[in-house]
């Protein structure tokens, strides 16, 4: 083992049910497995006031809406013997508007901090509700990136937009693709007998339901594929998200239950209503022909699911989010149109019809995901950590709080 970075990773986690509490959950474990360090590491964003029963691995917890809580954790960090702090961005996981809390924190961190930034939005994106919106965004994104000491993007098209939209230093910006998990290269009908779905053609989304996902797409696309295949059976793997159920309940869910209704298709698709293991997910995943994900935002930069039915050599259909547009380039997949029940039908069709074409789009798949399976994504996080350790040292500047690099250039030497 060897002993170098100690790391505190500001971030959701288990056993919060959050696409990020799992990553940090992944991404911190192999990290800890590699430098041997104390595992006691992670500083756990609570969500609208909740408290969950957390392991021996958290030492902190702030609650998303408290104010002097990111003092407070500012503070203890700093007095503490962590060399770095690792911020797993998502907006959504810090109060106020655009998660602008988390600024708090930064102002007053005085440790080296390298934050992974799971969502960017281009400028021109039109999700932002009003011009007011769209500063606030533009505001928190490039204070992160100001006073970060590294940024990390899960693709490489968010380097592009963090520099051309936003005028984040290049030189910050570090590409490290989303870890998955080691899984073996087996046909599907191998794995249908463990989890009772021999015989059947299985297609397959997995991950939290919230509208815009475009699940009812691939429900609507079912009825014309079954005509030549009957034994299709699509499997809804996932329950709601806690905070879209906290909104509105199950209405979407119930959405798609009507749908199902709708077009007869009871026999056709299953619902596996609840929050699943990893190994759950990976039993049902390798059972799968066809991994189907039908986004209807064009601007994901992100998708552990897809990321994942990748690494289990599963042959994925997706809408072009910007996620997928890269990692399914070169025949590792299939991209359809957004908003397209007849587009994923005619793909899906496709696919099926050319069982030797399925195999090779399996295979590469599989091969692409080897070298972004988690060992060798930690390995990326600790040479980074261990640069920007390296730059601080050699800077050797005593700060009260972080400063803009052009505040450090003009203040007056002592």
């Amino acid at each position: 083992m060897i002993n170098i970075v100690k790391s505190a990773f500001i971030s959701s986690f288990l056993p919060r049910e959050c696409g990020i509490a799992t990553y940090t959950n992944d991404i911190s474990s192999n990290i800890e497995y590699i430098t041997g360090n104390n595992p006691r590491s992670i500083v756990a964003m609570n969500d609208l006031q909740s408290h969950y029963k957390y392991g021996k691995r958290v030492v902190l917890e702030i609650d998303q809406n408290n104010r002097n809580q990111y003092k407070q954790t500012a503070n203890r960090l700093n007095s503490s013997d962590f060399d770095l702090v690792n911020l797993q961005h998502e907006f959504g996981l810090f109060g106020q508007e655009w998660g602008k809390n988390i600024l708090e924190l930064l102002k007053y961190l005085k440790l080296p901090t390298v934050t992974t930034l799971h969502t960017i939005i281009p400028k021109d994106s039109g999700i932002f509700k009003n011009n007011k919106s769209r500063k606030t965004h533009e505001m928190v994104l490039s204070s992160i990136g100001e006073v970060s000491d590294a940024l990390i993007v899960l693709t490489k098209m968010g380097k592009d937009i963090l520099t051309q939209d936003y005028n984040i230093d290049p030189n910050k910006i570090h590409y490290i693709p989303h870890g998955v998990p080691t899984l073996p290269f087996v046909k599907s009908r191998t794995m249908k007998k463990v989890v009772g779905l021999e015989g059947r053609k299985v297609l397959s989304t997995f991950g939290f339901l919230r509208s815009g996902k475009g699940l009812e797409y691939t429900i609507a696309a079912l009825p014309s594929l079954i005509k030549d295949w009957p034994e299709i059976i699509y499997l809804i793997i996932g329950e709601t998200h806690p905070s879209t159920r906290r909104k509105e309940g199950e209405k979407y869910l119930n959405f798609l239950k009507k749908l199902v209704k709708k077009y007869n298709l009871e026999n056709h698709v299953r619902f596996y209503n609840k929050y699943h293991s990893n190994n759950e997910i990976f039993k049902l995943l390798l059972a799968t022909d066809v991994y189907v994900s039908p986004y209807l935002g064009k601007n994901q930069i992100s998708s552990g699911t897809i990321a994942y039915a990748l690494a289990a050599g599963r042959v994925v259909v997706s809408t072009p989010i910007d996620y997928s547009v890269e990692v399914l380039a070169n025949d590792r997949g299939v991209l359809c149109e957004f908003g397209s029940y007849k587009s994923i039908s005619d793909h899906i069709a496709s696919i099926f019809q050319n069982p030797k074409g399925k195999s090779e789009i399996e295979r590469a798949a599989h091969t692409y995901s080897v070298k972004r399976r988690w060992p060798y994504i930690a390995k990326q996080y600790l040479n980074l950590f261990e640069n920007v350790i390296e730059e601080n040292q050699l800077l050797d500047l005593h700060l009260p709080s972080k400063m803009r690099f052009s505040e450090i250039l003009n203040s007056p030497i002592p």
